[in-house]
C-alpha cells in the first residue's frame, strides 16, 4: 500500500477491520492532520461497490455540519481507493462508557441533543447513516460531538460479498442498535437512525442497551418481538418524562417512533425545559460538555454534590413548614442518602423526623424510588436499582454516585443484597453509620475534594479502588489496611490505618500539587525571569537568572523574560508531572521593537496582545494608559474592563517608531427587549468553536461577543465585518449586512494555520534526531523542520557512545521557529 496518497502521508494505523482500515495522516503542505480510510483490495475490484461509495462519498462531501466528521477528499492510487475526513482530537463514547459506564441526565441529554442536530442535517440532505452506536460517536476535546462514518455504513450485500471474498465473517455494525427493520434485512430511513439514537440514549443513561444476548439469534428475536425494559424500572431516578422520550425512539414499529429529527429535538427540547423548570436539572445541560471532556470524573462529582446540596436544602425548608410537609421532606433527604449514604445533613433531619412521628418515619423504598411523585424522580439517570441481576453493583451507581460505586467488592458489603428487603437494610445501616457486625468505617476526607480513595490489604500488594471520592466512607473489615486518595495534578496520599468492628476512624488527606521540572534557558543568556502558574494569582520574580533548573507544580505556566538591551519574551510551558521539560526563550534586539502608546475609555483596561496567526494571547501585565513594546510586524491588542465586551484592535507596529490608540470600550450591553432598527445575523464557521468578534464596516476595532460558533448576533442595520478566531487557525473576517428586522447568515470555512519551525543545535557531537517518535535526521548537528502549532511535541537526541536527550511538552508559535540547544556530557560527566 502507498505511504502516501497525492498531499497526503500515512503516519499510523488508528483501527482496522474488515470492511475498512483508519489511519492517521497529514496534510504535507498544511500540516494538517486528517484521517483516512482505505478500502481493502478485495473490496476495490467490486466496481458495482466502489460506483456506490463514490457516489455517497461525492454527496457527503457537501455536508458540513458541526456535529458531523466532514469528507475532506476521496481518490484512487495504485488501485487502492482512500477517503480522507476531517481529524478529531479525542475519544469516542464506546471507550468513554468504559470509564463511566453511566452518564447523569444533564450530559447524556447534552450529548443526543447533539447527535440530534447532526442527524437533522443528514436527513435533510437525505442521507441516513444506518450504524449509529457510541462507538461511532467522538466527543473531542473541547467538548464537541461529532458523528464518525456518516453515510458510509455499510449495507448487508456489501458484507455478504465481503465474506465470499475474504472468507472473513463480518457483521454488520453493532448488532444490539439495529432497528426491528434493520434486522429484518428490510428497508430502512431516518426512523431507523432515530431508533438507534434512542438505543444509544438508553445505553448511556443506565448502562446497558434495551436488548443483550450473547445469540445472535435470541438477540434478533428480543429486538423484533421483546418489550424494552423501562428505563424507570433499571434506573429508579430516572423521570418519567426522560423515558417515554426514550421509549418512543425504540418503539418496534417505525410508525409509532418520532417521524423525524425535527420531532426528536422538539420533544426533546420540551422534556429538558420541564425537567429545569422543576429544578430537576444542576443547569443548563450544553455548558457540561467541555468540561465532561476535560475531565468526566471531576464534574459528575460536581453534578452529584449539588443534587446532595439542593436535596437537603429542600428537605430542610419542608421540615420548617410542620408535621403536614414531614413525609415530603422524608423523601428529600432519603434521595441525599441514595446519593451519599454517608451525608449528615440527611442523617440528622431523619432522624429528627423519626423522632417527633416515630415509627411512621420507617423507610418506604416505594415512596423513595417510585417513578410518580418522587422527591427527585427526574434528578439524574445514573441511580440504580441494585437489586439482583440489575448489573449495578450498588445504588448510586458510578457515573454519579460514588457512594455506590462501580466496583461490587468486599468494601461495599452492604449494598450487594438484593431485593427490596436488602435495600431497606442497606439505607439503615447507612443512617446508623454501621457497617457489618465485623467491620469498621474508615471517614475520608481530601483537601482537595474529589480524590479517588483505593485500599490495599496488609497481606496485598495491589490497591483495589472503591470507586468512591472523597469525602466518603468506607466499610472494611477488621484489619490493617493501607488507604490511598488520589487526584488527577496531585501527588498520590498513603496512610495506613487500622480498622477495629464497630469504631469509625477518621482520616484527612492534604494533597499536594504534583510536580514536575523545567529546564529554562534564555538566548542571551543571564535574563531575569517572572513566572506565574497553577494557583497562582500575578506573576512573581524567579530567583535566579537563566539558564536555572526549576522544581515546579504541573500544569500550565507562563513566563517573562527581560535582558538589558533585549525586548521583553514570552512563553507558555505545559509542565508535566514527575518528567524533566525543558523552554528556550530566544530574545529580540530592543531596535527591533516599535511602541504602541495606548489610552482607553475608561481607562484602567489590561493589555494583551498576539500575532494575527497566533493562538493565544500574551500579557506582561501592563493596563491602560501605557506604551507597549512590540516586535515590528502585525498584531492584534485586546483590551478588557471587568464588566465590559473586550476590545480588539490591529496595529503594526515599525522599528523605531510609535503609534498612538484611543479605544472607546462600550458600556456593558443593557437587558431587555431588542430595540427597532436590529437584524440578527447567524455566524457559523467549519469548524464551529471559533470566537466571534464584529466591528462596522471598515473600522479596524472589533468587539468581542464572548461566543462562539454556531452562534446568533443582534446588530444594528448597516454594514459589518464578522472576525473569526479559533485555536490552529487563520483569523477569517467575513462582511454582512444586517437588514432590519430580517435574518442572514454568515458561513466560513477557517484556513489552517501554517505549522512552526524547530531548530535543534547539538553540541559538540554529531546525533540523530526524532521529532515525536519518528526518524528526523542522522548524523547532523543541526536540524530543521517544521511541526504543528496545535499540539505539543517531542524531540529525542540519540548518540550511539553518549545516550540520549529527550525534550517533551514543546509548542512552537505558528509561523515562529523555536530554537532548542542540546550538549552532551561524557561518560565522566564534563
Amino acid at each position: 500500500m502507498p505511504a502516501r496518497f497525492g498531499p497526503y502521508e500515512l503516519q499510523e494505523k488508528i483501527a482496522s477491520g474488515g470492511m475498512a482500515a483508519l489511519y492517521l495522516g497529514v496534510h504535507t503542505s498544511l500540516g494538517r492532520k486528517v484521517a483516512i480510510k482505505v478500502l481493502p483490495p478485495a473490496l476495490a475490484a467490486d466496481t458495482s461497490f466502489i460506483t456506490r461509495f463514490e457516489r455517497e462519498a461525492t454527496t457527503l462531501s457537501g455536508l458540513h455540519h458541526e456535529n458531523i466528521v466532514s469528507v475532506i477528499d476521496l481518490g484512487e492510487q495504485d488501485d487502492t481507493y482512500f477517503i480522507v475526513m476531517e481529524y478529531v482530537e479525542g475519544t469516542d463514547l464506546r471507550l468513554l462508557l468504559e470509564e463511566v459506564p453511566r452518564f447523569p441526565v444533564e450530559i447524556a441529554m447534552a450529548i443526543i441533543e447533539e447527535i440530534a442536530y447532526g442527524l437533522h442535517a443528514a436527513h435533510d440532505k437525505g442521507i441516513v447513516h444506518r450504524d449509529i452506536k457510541p462507538g461511532n460517536l467522538l466527543l473531542s476535546a473541547t467538548g464537541g460531538i461529532k458523528i464518525v462514518d456518516f453515510g458510509l455504513a455499510f449495507r448487508m450485500e456489501d458484507m455478504e460479498r465481503m465474506t465470499r471474498l475474504t472468507g472473513e465473517n463480518l457483521s454488520l455494525g453493532t448488532p444490539s442498535y439495529m432497528s426491528p427493520e434493520q434486522a429484518r434485512d428490510g428497508e430502512t430511513d431516518q426512523r431507523s437512525d432515530i431508533y438507534s439514537l434512542g438505543v444509544t440514549a438508553y445505553e448511556l443513561l443506565c448502562g446497558k442497551r434495551p436488548f443483550e444476548s450473547a445469540s445472535p439469534s435470541e438477540l434478533r428475536e428480543k429486538i423484533l418481538n421483546a418489550p424494552a425494559p423501562s428505563l424507570t424500572e433499571e434506573m429508579k431516578l430516572i423521570a418519567p418524562e426522560v423515558d417515554g422520550f426514550v421509549r418512543k425512539m425504540i418503539a418496534k414499529d417505525p410508525a409509532d417512533r418520532y417521524q423525524t429529527m425535527s420531532e426528536v429535538l422538539q420533544e426533546l427540547a420540551v422534556v429538558m425545559d420541564a425537567l429545569e423548570r422543576s429544578g430537576h436539572l444542576v443547569q443548563h445541560r450544553r455548558q457540561f460538555l467541555p468540561r465532561f471532556a476535560a475531565d468526566p470524573h471531576a464534574l459528575i462529582q460536581e453534578i452529584r454534590t449539588a443534587k446532595i446540596e439542593r436535596h437537603n436544602d429542600r428537605g430542610i425548608e419542608l421540615m420548617s413548614m410542620g408535621p403536614g410537609a414531614y413525609q415530603k421532606a422524608r423523601r428529600e433527604f432519603d434521595v441525599v442518602l441514595w446519593l451519599d449514604p454517608g451525608n449528615q445533613r440527611a442523617r440528622d433531619g431523619l432522624a429528627k423526623i423519626r423522632k417527633e412521628i416515630g415509627d411512621e418515619a420507617t423507610v418506604d423504598v416505594n415512596q423513595v424510588f417510585g417513578s410518580a411523585g418522587g422527591a427527585d424522580a427526574g434528578t439524574t439517570g445514573e441511580g440504580g436499582s441494585g437489586g439482583a441481576g440489575s448489573g449495578s453493583g450498588g445504588p448510586g451507581g458510578d457515573s454519579e454516585e460514588p457512594g455506590g460505586g462501580i466496583l461490587a467488592s468486599k468494601y461495599r458489603k452492604p449494598l450487594l443484597y438484593s431485593g427490596v428487603g436488602a435495600l431497606l437494610l442497606a439505607f439503615l445501616l447507612f443512617w446508623f453509620g454501621r457497617g457489618g457486625p465485623d467491620e469498621g468505617t474508615v471517614m475520608v476526607t481530601s483537601e482537595p475534594g474529589g480524590a479517588l480513595v483505593s485500599v490495599r490489604a496488609a497481606d496485598e500488594r495491589a490497591f483495589e479502588s472503591t470507586g468512591l471520592t472523597t469525602p466518603c466512607m468506607v466499610h472494611l473489615p477488621a484489619g490493617e489496611y493501607t488507604v490511598r486518595v488520589q487526584k488527577s495534578g496531585q501527588e498520590p496520599f498513603d496512610r495506613a490505618v487500622v480498622v477495629e468492628a464497630g469504631r469509625e476512624v477518621e482520616l484527612n488527606a492534604p494533597l499536594a500539587m504534583a510536580r514536575g521540572y523545567l529546564i529554562l534557558e534564555s538566548d542571551p543568556s543571564g535574563a531575569t525571569v517572572r513566572k506565574k502558574g497553577p494557583g497562582m494569582d500575578s506573576f512573581v520574580a524567579h530567583e535566579k537568572a537563566l539558564p536555572s533548573t526549576l522544581d515546579i507544580a504541573h500544569g500550565n505556566w507562563s513566563f517573562i523574560a527581560a535582558f538589558e538591551g533585549m525586548s521583553p519574551e514570552t512563553a507558555d510551558v505545559y509542565v508535566r508531572a514527575g518528567q524533566w521539560n525543558s523552554a528556550r526563550l530566544a530574545m529580540t534586539p530592543a531596535e527591533t521593537v516599535g511602541w504602541v502608546v495606548v489610552r482607553s475609555n475608561p481607562p484602567g483596561a489590561s493589555i494583551a496582545f498576539r500575532r494575527p496567526d497566533a493562538a493565544q494571547f500574551h500579557t506582561i501585565g501592563l493596563v491602560t494608559p501605557c506604551s507597549l513594546g512590540l516586535a515590528a510586524g502585525d498584531w492584534i491588542v485586546k483590551l478588557e474592563v471587568e464588566d465590559r465586551p473586550a476590545v480588539e484592535i490591529e496595529v503594526t507596529t515599525a522599528i523605531g517608531e510609535s503609534e498612538d490608540q484611543f479605544v472607546e470600550i462600550p458600556a456593558p450591553m443593557a437587558s431587555g427587549t431588542v430595540a427597532t432598527g436590529v437584524g440578527a445575523i447567524r455566524v457559523a464557521s467549519d469548524p464551529a468553536g471559533a470566537s466571534v468578534r464584529y466591528r462596522r464596516a471598515g473600522e479596524r476595532n472589533s468587539t468581542s461577543t464572548g461566543r462562539r460558533t454556531p452562534c446568533d448576533l443582534e446588530l444594528p442595520a448597516g454594514s459589518w465585518e464578522i472576525v473569526l478566531s479559533k485555536d490552529c487557525y487563520r483569523t477569517t473576517v467575513e462582511r454582512a449586512t444586517v437588514r432590519e428586522g430580517m435574518r442572514g447568515e454568515v458561513m466560513t470555512t477557517l484556513p489552517a494555520a501554517p505549522p512552526g519551525g524547530v531548530k535543534v543545535v547539538v553540541s559538540p557531537l554529531f546525533a540523530d534526531f526524532y521529532l515525536d517518535g519518528r526518524l528526523a535526521a542522522k548524523e547532523k548537528r543541526v536540524w530543521e523542520g517544521s511541526a504543528s502549532a496545535c499540539e505539543q511535541h517531542t524531540i529525542e537526541v540519540r548518540h550511539a557512545e553518549f545516550g540520549s536527550r529527550t525534550i517533551r511538552g514543546f509548542t512552537p508559535a505558528s509561523g515562529k521557529t523555536i530554537v532548542i540547544d542540546t550538549v552532551f556530557a561524557d561518560k565522566r560527566g564534563r
